[in-house]
């Protein structure tokens, strides 16, 4: 058997790093696409590779809970999903209230009803972290947001930003070019 060189040896070394980094990128894939359907106006936007924002806006709301759905996916692979969220908004200032649930049941957000100038009311900005736990390859994941106010100014609107934890091959692929140049440097001297 051949012995290798530092050279032949960190190159090997590169390699597993960008197979680990592949293998780590593709355990938990993005979950793409995002979409929120509701009343009154709504948009979906990719903000970054692993970033969505999805806002609704909704004049002249009535003074009932309104309620809209965001949907992911439909997800590629078995796994957990973890999210950071960021649910910010404005519903007026007279009894307001806002809420934010996952698509499994979980509350995130359930404030109100307030008045001016307590949160919800006057605008509102609540964040957290969540992880869809044990899902299965094809599923649905998603949220149930929205909420209603009592005030002249009948306006709901929110966003709410979507922001999912992946790991990044890229820096795997530094250390591996480091090493590579570690390694040349050294056979030079």
């Amino acid at each position: 058997m051949a012995t290798r060189n530092p050279i032949q040896r960190v190159r090997a070394v590169v390699a597993l790093v960008f197979l680990f980094g592949a293998a780590s990128a593709s355990a938990v894939p993005l979950v793409d696409p995002w979409t929120i359907s509701g009343p009154g106006t709504t948009s979906s936007t990719q903000t970054a590779f692993n970033e969505w924002a999805l806002d609704y806006s909704l004049n002249g709301a009535g003074f009932n809970d309104v309620t809209w759905t965001v949907s992911g996916g439909p997800v590629s692979t078995d796994g957990d999903y973890t999210f950071d969220w960021n649910y910010s908004g404005f519903h007026a200032f007279f009894a307001v209230t806002a809420f934010l649930i996952s698509s499994d049941g979980t509350t995130l957000v359930d404030v109100g009803p307030q008045n001016c100038c307590t949160a919800p009311s006057g605008g509102f900005n609540y964040n957290g972290s969540y992880t869809f736990a044990g899902v299965s390859a094809g599923d649905l994941i998603g949220f149930t947001l929205g909420g209603s106010n009592f005030d002249s100014n009948n306006v709901l609107s929110g966003t709410l930003t979507l922001t999912q934890d992946v790991p990044a091959p890229a820096p795997l692929a530094l250390i591996g070019l480091g090493l590579l140049a570690l390694a040349r440097a050294r056979a030079r001297s």
